[in-house]
């Protein structure tokens, strides 16, 4: 038996390897050429960045023929870091990356793939920005060549410059529920990495439509995405959940104005801040108002705050590694038991992991929950709903998810949770589990009713004891039945 089963591994590899062998030979044969062999050829470029590295191929076809399309495997570019490229015939115009798991030529092979896309006039290279996005642009293996980068801007800017973006009112909408920010990540084809810059309010009003941002800019970077992001820490770091398409930087323009119906998109025009002399642009600018400076009677937040008292909060470990897998964030829901009236809000880092929340100081009701979307009320998974005890403010969950225990908090010196717990098991003398229960130190366990095990030939089973006590239970327990064994007899 061991010797057909060599014999048939054998002949599993060699079979293996006649198909590469005649794979490799049929892409020589359908297309798959070098600019050595066929002057009808064009070169494109990619830098995956990171998403996708091993056995890169690019699919390329001609207009609306995608099904006639042809495979071309990548080749990484002599003296450039990152940098991989394929001659594909002149005429197709459409293509997809991806990187295989297999040296195969087919969509089976594909562990990663970018969409399918028109390669734009004047550009040849595709640069992946994040796993999901990504820009074209123009390489060039001649320094002096005279093509210009399609993103360059039309005239050479030095230093710094002011980009302004102002959202539509969605985005807007969102950040005055929400408590979202503006930012931008701006960078060049030759630093893909660039820079995240949060953006600070130029004029409008906070939470409210219409606004524009501002932020400065080293001007190398002539590529941006404006987006709305969440803070995540106090020191800074955020979470994105929308993003604009890749934009090139115009020379002589400013403010890119989001689209009203379509967030990935917008126009750019020039935009001088009011507190200028300057004439105004020629091009339509958002219509903005100046917030007063003196209290009215409709900011209710100024002349008739709410009282509001602090709640912490702990999660545990699953919690907060799916929060942090799916970009998401904590938020709450507090209520008065009486009038029913209540509010969603978001949680904020107090310090290393623990959050807090600013809530009705007459909320006596909460529930916590983790949102992975941009309202924090949608959430996907939350705890029971817990009453507020009048002398605690610190909730830290325990490993079921659904509850855990309240203690009071000091954010320079939290005081740990007051009552410690334990599991304790009861199992039968063959190691079957009879119940499964969660004990506060010094309590006494609650036994389940008497097991019982089934008789066998040479004795019968009656329960008598349990083998560890648990009428004060300070540490985590597995309790054993323990039985009496009677003798069978036999006529």
């Amino acid at each position: 038996m061991t010797h057909r089963r060599r014999l048939a591994g054998k002949r599993f590899l060699s079979a293996l390897l006649s198909v590469l062998m005649l794979l490799s030979l049929m892409s020589v044969a359908t297309g798959y050429v070098s600019a050595a062999d066929t002057d009808a050829t064009k070169t494109v470029y990619f830098a995956p960045n990171g998403y996708c590295k091993s056995l890169l191929v690019v699919y390329s076809w001609e207009g609306d023929l995608f099904d006639e399309g042809d495979w071309t495997a990548l080749s990484a570019v002599d003296g450039v870091e990152g940098l991989y490229c394929a001659e594909i015939p002149a005429e197709d115009t459409g293509v997809v990356f991806a990187s295989r798991n297999i040296p195969v030529f087919s969509w089976d092979a594909v562990v990663y793939q970018t969409e399918k896309m028109t390669i734009p006039a004047g550009s040849n290279r595709l640069t992946l920005t994040s796993e999901t996005t990504s820009v074209w642009d123009y390489y060039s293996t001649q320094p002096d060549s005279g093509v210009d980068t399609p993103t360059q801007p039309d005239e050479e800017i030095t230093g710094d410059r002011t980009l302004y973006f102002a959202p539509n009112e969605d985005w807007m909408n969102i950040q005055g529920t929400a408590y979202h920010e503006f930012a931008v990540h701006a960078y060049s084809a030759d630093d893909a990495e660039g820079t995240w810059v949060l953006m600070t309010l130029a004029e409008g009003e906070y939470g409210a439509y219409p606004t524009v941002w501002s932020a400065q800019l080293p001007a190398a970077y002539n590529i941006v995405e404006f987006s709305r992001v969440q803070l995540t820490s106090s020191q800074g770091e955020f979470a994105v959940y929308g993003t604009t398409d890749a934009q090139a930087v115009p020379a002589q323009e400013n403010l890119f104005t989001q689209d009203g119906e379509d967030e990935t998109t917008g126009q750019w025009s020039l935009y001088i801040p009011s507190a200028t002399e300057a004439p105004q642009p020629t091009t339509a600018t958002p219509t903005v108002t100046t917030p007063s400076q003196e209290p009215t009677e409709d900011s209710g937040n100024v002349t008739d705050p709410v009282e509001t008292k602090k709640i912490y909060f702990t999660p545990n470990d699953s919690w907060s590694q799916a929060v942090t897998d799916n970009s998401g964030a904590f938020s709450a829901y507090a209520w008065n038991s009486e009038t029913g009236e209540g509010s969603w809000v978001w949680l904020t880092d107090a310090e290393d992991s623990v959050y807090v929340a600013d809530v009705p100081v007459d909320a006596d009701s909460i529930y916590f929950g983790a949102s992975f979307s941009v309202t924090p009320e949608d959430v996907w998974f939350s705890t029971e709903q817990l009453t507020i005890p009048d002398d605690s403010d610190y909730f830290t969950l325990d490993e079921t998810g659904e509850s855990g225990q309240w203690s009071s908090y000091g954010v320079t010196d939290p005081v740990e949770p007051a009552v410690t717990y334990y599991s304790v098991a009861f199992v039968n003398a063959d190691g079957t589990l009879l119940t499964l229960q969660t004990v506060a130190e010094g309590k006494a366990a609650t036994a389940p009713e008497a097991p019982t095990m089934a008789a066998d030939a040479q004795y019968t089973y009656t329960f008598k004891e349990w083998d560890t006590a648990f009428d004060s239970v300070t540490e985590n327990l597995i309790i054993r039945a323990v039985y009496d064994k009677i003798l069978n007899t036999y006529t």
